[in-house]
């Protein structure tokens, strides 16, 4: 995939200009959801969620062959933890892991509208690559019919709980107002 990438940049000719560059840098707070459905095991989930960051430097009406788009390059480094359990019928299962990610994105905002001089609104797609992901934990497995307890590591059970790539659509809605009237 990668050489795909170089010989089309090699032999692709782009010309980008832009207007304006905004640096954007905040903190995130990670959220975790349970998108299980219901069960007849008695279930609990304990999210722990981290406080992370995340830094983005665009380039608005940037002419690329002709056209305009709002291009934008972003790094967000995010965790938390999670400690699921679920028993019922003399058996259960428990997962504790901590997980810690970095991703960098690319985001093309082919669609752009603005209203009243002020009003900015783009719709764009994104597409983000995983460059740094860590996650530890266990696996637990207890019976209570045996007396057994089987406990796996989660890095032997799994090779990876991360996705390498992703891609979806972003969205954007800002408002522009002047520091200055000079």
């Amino acid at each position: 995939m990668k050489n795909i990438i170089v010989f089309i940049m090699l032999f692709s000719n782009v010309f980008a200009f832009a207007q304006q560059v905004e640096i954007v840098g905040g903190i995130n707070y990670n959220m975790f959801y349970n998108r299980g459905g219901s069960s007849s095991f008695s279930t609990e989930y304990k999210y722990t969620n981290e406080i992370g960051y995340g830094l983005k430097v665009a380039f608005e009406n940037a002419k690329i062959n002709k056209f305009k788009w709002r291009v934008a390059i972003g790094y967000e480094k995010y965790g938390g933890e999670i400690n699921a359990f679920e028993d019922g019928f003399g058996s259960g299962n428990r997962v504790e892991a901590e997980i810690d990610k970095s991703i960098l994105s690319l985001t093309f905002y082919p669609l752009n509208a603005t209203f009243f001089n002020r009003l900015d609104i783009n719709l764009g797609v994104e597409v983000s690559n995983l460059i740094g992901g860590n996650y530890q934990g266990i696996h637990t497995i207890n019976s209570s019919f045996s007396s057994m307890t089987i406990v796996t590591d989660l890095k032997k059970r799994h090779a990876s709980y991360n996705s390498k790539f992703n891609f979806g659509l972003r969205g954007r809605i800002a408002y522009s107002f002047n520091i200055s009237e000079k």
